[in-house]
């Protein structure tokens, strides 16, 4: 079974409301006293209607009143839903007396209700034909708010008929609980226990008391005979006030009736007394028009062209004043503003800048020292300058010998090269001379073989051979000549480099004159030169040492680390003395704000003279501004007075036209002639008026009607003849309405009296009647009669209680039978519910599902009642699951489930396992999910499990 629709036309706060509902899980979201119990109930009530189950006469269901609609008199609704592949809508009005329902197949449109006949209460019990399911077992299945199933029978009987054991003893323990009900046990009530023993009681009352009702008969007798006399008073002003109701009732009408007449007849005279007004005001504007006109009559351009000069003028004479004001105003501003920021006026505009670029200069020269946390000492530095250039000195001697060494080493290398140049000029010089020994042959030998050749070729011609052999002995001879001179050119170009070379050695030894030639010489000057450079060597280790003992004193680490300290302190003297120039001037410049800047702090002070700057500068602006105002002011009234030159000569044309130099007497002709203009136009409109009212007076015939209501009000005011009226109509009418209502109110009120009067002299004389008719033995057989009938019911009750144990225990041994079906749906239910934790469910229906669990600590059973509260809404949330999965399977039919916030009070793990439980169940059944909490449908989404969300609104916000 799917439900899909739900609609309220009226049901509590849903009043033409509609729910759509999805296949699987739907998730209802609202706070609480939102309106979800209202739409589980009201679906129930759609379901099942209105009239109590288990009662043969029509009784409204205990909910009937509390769930009527707030708004309307329409009280139901219909529920589309789906059922073995069918698609139906049940349609029910839950109006009492007026109650309806049908039902409907969607596919087809035939209207199914003829099929089910009306039970004993006219109800035709549609869904308990459809499922076999009872209103009570329906809602005891589906419906889960976290309650047990304590002492549901029909469930039970239900669960057994399914399983196939028809034991339906229920009806038959109802017909002896109704039997044992109607006698009662008790001597109050309705039952007939009860009746029987006031019976008795009465009957013994009146025996004893016979003789006192024979008194209070004669007083009764006597009293009637009062509420007849009344009620012959009550008929004649009940006659009385009934005329008076006919008569106002007429009065009425006719007041009514001449109110009518008057408010024509003011009609008429309004539109007579408006035609008349139109006349007199047409007169009127002629006679205004001849006194308004001006001698002279001006065009609406001109007045315009006037009116615009004046104003001109009236602008630019109030902007000169105000340019005169506004003058006087900003040199006043100045002088006060002169006054109030003398001091700071005085400040010239680049000042504060500098004492603040002083001030900076303080807070550098600060971050500068070296050792700001060390005062220098002037003696200490005295003998750190002393050390310091001792080092120095040793430093500069180390450096002469340094220099006398460089020297003597540079002097030694050029020793060593004289010494080698030396050597090597001679090794040139006795080259040379070998070289120049040997002579040079080879121009002879190419001589001869040129003449060789000259004389082979004579040969040639004269004898062949000879000058052959002559030719070739002429080849050998110029290659022999060839060869020489190449060797002589390759000697030649050695012999050239030697002397280069030699040249060039020379040249470097005439470039130091002062050095020997000598070899020996020169080999002896190195040696002295060399002694000197191991002494120089000895004097060097000495100054090391002596500079290795002051930076020792001093702990640096180099003559330039020294120097350093000695700079670094030497810069701290010098620094401080400059902060402290700074710091006097800054203070003497600002010796005119000492109060206001206090003892001397620098990051204050900067501050503080900062404030100053800006305050001065904002001065300065205002003063400038101030200035460049009146400035602009005085270029204005220039330009204002050039301009009312210009207006005093147009107004002087305009004097001449118009014959007049006031300004006033224009103004009043500008004036009368616009009155005159707007004269002449209302004179034309109230012409055309005055003709179209004198038609429609002619064609309405409004003197003819005004007779005629004259005659009708003299009827009226006739059939008022003496009626004490107000002269006002309307309060007429309403005196004639308030006196009908209570005339009738009179009526209302002597009937209600007459009624109430005769049902006492009616009851009076019904007990006058009653008692009349029963002697003092006719009581006594009645009371016999009545002591017998209570013994009969004593005895009748007992055989009934008797076979009520009876029918019982065989009830429970039936039921124990259900417990092995039960077992193990509920066990793997409560498996799934709780992770495991729990294993075995036992349910007991004898007991009225009664449930109990094995601990898992203990191992020992307990009843869930002992449990959690979030544990014992586990076992019950397993149990509903058990039993609707039980009668789904049995029933062949799915129903759904309908939770209400029934997992309210299950922690975030039990929530969650819950969840995951009901997705999987709403693969098979529709399942309702009502929450007063967000947190299911964020789990249900964290979880993705798929469901629909319906959100609820109030009336009017939304539609679910």
């Amino acid at each position: 079974m799917k439900l899909r629709r739900i609609h309220f036309r009226g049901f509590g706060r849903w009043v033409d409301r509609t729910f759509e509902l999805g296949e699987g899980l739907n998730l209802i979201e609202a706070p609480n006293e939102a309106g979800k119990s209202t739409l589980i109930q009201g679906l129930f009530a759609l379901l099942y209607g209105a009239k109590r189950e288990g009662y043969r006469q029509q009784r409204r269901e205990v909910w009937y009143d509390v769930y009527k609609p707030w708004q309307g008199e329409a009280y139901g609704g219909e529920v589309d839903f789906s059922l073995r592949g069918k698609e139906y809508r049940l349609n029910r009005s839950l109006v009492w007396g007026k109650d309806s329902e049908q039902l409907v197949e969607l596919k087809t449109g035939r209207d199914l209700s003829g099929d089910y006949p009306m039970d004993a209460r006219r109800d035709r019990q549609f869904l308990k034909g459809l499922t076999g399911l009872s209103r009570n077992l329906f809602t005891r299945s589906t419906y889960f708010s976290s309650q047990a199933l304590t002492g549901d029978q029909e469930m039970l009987e239900k669960m057994q008929q399914l399983m196939g054991e028809d034991a339906r003893v229920e009806p038959v323990l109802n017909r002896v609980k109704s039997e044992i009900d109607k006698i009662g046990v008790r001597a109050t009530g309705n039952r007939s226990y009860a009746i029987a023993l006031r019976k008795q009681k009465k009957l013994r009352e009146e025996t004893g008391k016979k003789r006192d009702i024979h008194e209070r008969q004669r007083e009764s007798r006597q009293r009637l005979a009062e509420w007849n006399d009344r009620l012959n008073r009550l008929t004649e002003a009940l006659r009385e006030a009934k005329e008076q109701v006919e008569q106002w009732k007429k009065w009425k009408e006719a007041t009514r009736e001449r109110n009518e007449v008057l408010r024509e007849l003011k009609h008429l005279g309004d539109h007579l007394k408006e035609a008349e007004n139109i006349r007199a005001e047409l007169e009127n504007r002629k006679a205004k028009r001849e006194q308004e006109a001006p001698p002279v009559l001006l065009s609406g351009e001109e007045s315009e062209e006037i009116r615009q000069l004046l104003d001109r003028r009236s602008r630019v004479s109030e902007q000169i004043r105000q340019s005169e004001a506004g003058i006087r105003e900003a040199e006043e501003a100045i002088r006060r503003l002169e006054a109030e920021k003398e001091s700071l006026l005085r400040l010239a505009p680049g000042t504060v800048p500098v004492q603040l670029d002083k001030l900076k200069r303080v807070k550098e020269e600060r971050a500068k020292l070296s050792h700001p946390e060390e005062e220098t000492d002037a003696e200490e530095l005295e003998a750190l300058q002393k050390d310091e250039g001792e080092l120095q000195r040793l430093g500069n001697e180390k450096e002469g010998r340094d220099r006398e060494k460089s020297g003597l080493e540079a002097e030694r290398d050029s020793l060593r090269e004289r010494l080698q140049q030396a050597k090597e000029k001679k090794e040139l010089e006795s080259a040379l001379s070998r070289d120049a020994a040997s002579p040079n042959h080879g121009g002879l030998w190419l001589g001869a073989g040129a003449a060789g050749a000259v004389l082979s070729l004579i040969l040639l011609a004269v004898f062949p051979p000879v000058g052959a052999l002559a030719l070739a002995g002429s080849a050998v001879a110029v290659f022999q000549g060839l060869r020489m001179r190449k060797d002589q050119k390759a000697r030649e170009k050695k012999r050239k480099g030697l002397e280069a070379k030699w040249k060039d050695v020379s040249d470097a030894m005439e470039a130091d004159p002062h050095l020997p030639v000598d070899p020996d010489r020169v080999a002896a000057m190195l040696d002295e030169v060399e002694q000197r450079l191991r002494r120089i060597s000895e004097e060097q280790e000495q100054i090391q040492r002596r500079q290795q003992a002051i930076l020792s004193r001093w702990e640096v680490g180099s003559a330039t680390e020294l120097w350093k300290l000695w700079k670094e302190k030497s810069a701290d003297l010098e620094i401080r003395k400059r902060i402290g120039t700074l710091t006097d001037e800054v203070k003497e410049w600002a010796s005119p704000f000492r109060e206001r800047l206090g003892a001397f702090e620098l990051t204050r002070w900067e501050k503080k003279i900062s404030e100053l700057g800006e305050e001065a500068e904002a001065a300065r602006k205002r003063r400038t501004s101030l200035e460049a105002r009146v400035h602009s002011l005085k270029e204005g009234l220039e330009q204002q007075q050039k301009e009312a030159k210009q207006l005093r000569a147009a107004e002087t044309r305009w004097k001449e036209k118009l014959g007049s130099e006031d300004p006033a007497v224009w103004k009043d002709w500008i004036a009368r002639s616009q009155e005159t203009r707007r004269l002449d136009e209302r004179i034309g409109d109230l012409a055309v008026k005055w003709e179209q009212w004198e038609a429609k007076r002619r064609e309405e015939a409004w003197d003819q009607r005004q007779q005629e209501m004259k005659e009708k009000r003299a009827a009226a005011e006739k059939a008022l003849e003496g009626a004490d009226l107000p002269e006002d109509p309307e309060e007429a009418l309403r005196l004639c309405s308030d006196r009908l209502t209570a005339a009738e109110a009179d009526v209302r009120r002597l009937e209600s009296e007459f009624s109430e009067v005769k049902g006492q002299a009616d009851r009076l004389s019904g007990e006058l009647n009653r008692i009349d008719d029963l002697s003092l033995g006719d009581l006594e057989t009645a009371l016999e009669e009545a002591e017998e009938e209570v013994a009969a019911l004593n005895r009748k009750r007992a055989v009934l209680k008797t076979v009520q144990e009876e029918i019982r225990e065989a009830a429970r041994e039936a039921q124990e039978d259900l417990a092995p079906q039960l077992h193990p749906r509920a066990s793997d239910a409560i498996g799934e519910v709780t992770g495991g934790r729990y294993g075995k469910l036992m349910v007991d229906p004898a007991e009225g599902f009664a449930l109990s669990v094995f601990v898992p600590e203990t191992g020992s059973s307990c009843p869930v009642e002992q449990l959690s509260r979030g544990t014992i809404d586990q076992m019950y949330f397993a149990l509903r699951l058990a039993l609707i999965r039980f009668i789904s399977d049995n029933a062949s039919i799915r129903l759904p489930l309908i939770l209400d916030d029934s997992l309210v009070h299950f922690d975030e793990a039990r929530l969650r396992q819950a969840l995951r439980i009901l997705g999987k169940v709403a693969g098979e059944h529709q399942v309702l999910l009502c929450t007063c909490q967000d947190r299911e449908g964020r789990m249900l989404e964290a979880e993705g499990i798929p469901f629909s969300r319906h959100p609820l609104t109030a009336p009017g916000e939304g539609t679910a």
